[in-house]
């Protein structure tokens, strides 16, 4: 399945969510009605029999335990205290310390589900089409900064997954119109794929260090770039050896969607959305 580009293709949900309380699919990802809230999930993990989901904002005040009878009855529970670092942790590690800190969990052992909440930042799952192991991990700029994603495909791999074999999706997040930092940030963000990427949202290029103050995304006065990061984590996944055809991008941006999701940027307060995927 080809990568999604998330900027064009973000559907608002508004005026749908307000009257029937029902979402509109969208291309490569389902809606799933279940006790009449609903949760989506990437069409592509489905096509490979993954049990996941992304939770909305229906479901703020349940936790991991609650929401895991509705995808992964049965399995295990697994969860981090997140620190936007690039710390990744095979799930039996937790098993004595659900809130050890860490932002990336690996499947180590049957029937377990891992668990990664976000409000703008990335929920990334990994999954091996032929050994059924997944991991998941969440991916702000610092994280994607830090290797976050680098890190969880090396300790997947480790466990004897190969490149080939892995499908890769990425859950609701900021989308590149809504998101601008500091051009310093930029250039840390943009220096980990060699600043050759559309990451920087409305361009069909990436810029160089020496152009960066030059494209600055202006606003209130104060020069910012704007950059889409599921973008930025795609191109970390090619450099890696990991193919487009084998991502998939979910188009929802979080800022935008307020009757959907959560938004740090947007609302300013403490609430997430959780996301599970569970090993075959």
């Amino acid at each position: 399945m080809a990568q999604q580009e998330a900027q064009n293709t973000s559907n608002n949900f508004e005026e749908v969510n307000k009257t029937t309380n029902k979402p509109e699919n969208l291309d490569h990802w389902t809606w799933v009605n279940c006790k009449g809230n609903y949760y989506l999930q990437s069409n592509l993990l489905k096509e490979h029999g993954f049990n996941h989901g992304h939770f909305t904002n229906q479901w703020n005040s349940k936790g991991p335990h609650e929401l895991s009878s509705s995808i992964a009855k049965g399995r295990t529970v697994h969860f981090l205290k997140q620190i936007h670092s690039a710390d990744v942790l095979y799930a039996s590690m937790t098993n004595s310390n659900p809130l050890i800190a860490a932002d990336g969990l690996v499947s180590d052992a049957i029937n377990q589900s891992l668990w990664i909440y976000s409000a703008d930042c990335i929920p990334i799952f990994f999954a091996d089409r032929l050994t059924g192991r997944v991991a998941a991990c969440h991916a702000g700029w610092r994280g994607i900064v830090s290797g976050i994603v680098s890190k969880s495909l090396k300790m997947i791999r480790r466990l004897g997954s190969d490149l080939d074999s892995l499908i890769v999706t990425m859950g609701p997040a900021i989308s590149g119109e809504n998101y601008q930092v500091n051009c310093d940030v930029a250039d840390k963000i943009l220096k980990t794929i060699e600043h050759k990427t559309p990451a920087l949202y409305g361009r069909e290029h990436g810029f160089d260090s020496d152009e960066l103050e030059q494209n600055t995304f202006k606003e209130n006065q104060t020069n910012k770039i704007s950059i889409d990061l599921r973008q930025v984590a795609a191109a970390q996944l090619n450099k890696e050896g990991i193919e487009t055809e084998q991502i998939s991008i979910c188009p929802l941006c979080t800022m935008k969607e307020k009757h959907l999701l959560y938004s740090w940027r947007r609302d300013h307060i403490k609430a997430v959305q959780w996301s599970c995927i569970a090993n075959n």
